[in-house]
């Protein structure tokens, strides 16, 4: 009998950055036992569907451990990957310390604002939006 796997960790991120998006084919390569779920949140389904608005995901990774019911941001949502990848689990501990001297936020921070954003096709004069609530009038 096949153990069904009851983790349910979704990550959104965001797929209109190269960045992101390496990252997203990396953890997926390495999540052997398909503990997360990655998921773009500049899909208006999913950015409905999870009520992602105020939760600054255009500024930084964000996830929710639906059996918890725990949210995490930024570098947190790193060290939660990091924890769930066999190949990452070596650099929780790091990950952990730099959390706790403040250095992991600043990093991440600084490396999230040099990001490149490429939304070939979904801006107009206006700006790119990422499907909030308000934006339905728009459409």
């Amino acid at each position: 009998m096949v153990k069904k796997n009851k983790e349910k960790f979704i990550v959104f991120y965001d797929s209109w950055c190269p960045l992101c998006t390496k990252a997203k084919e990396k953890i997926e390569q390495y999540d052997t036992k398909k503990r997360i779920t990655l998921l773009s949140f500049r899909e208006r389904e999913v950015f409905e569907k999870y009520n992602l608005g105020g939760q600054n995901v255009e500024n930084r990774i964000y996830a929710r451990d639906e059996v918890s019911g725990k949210s995490f941001s930024g570098i947190h949502t790193v060290r939660q990957i990091a924890r769930r990848i066999p190949k990452y689990k070596v650099f929780a501990p790091f990950i952990s310390i730099s959390i706790y001297t403040g250095l992991g936020t600043i990093i991440y921070d600084y490396i999230a604002s040099k990001r490149n954003i490429v939304p070939v096709g979904h801006c107009d004069e206006e700006g790119c939006p990422i499907h909030r609530k308000e934006d339905k009038d728009h459409l």
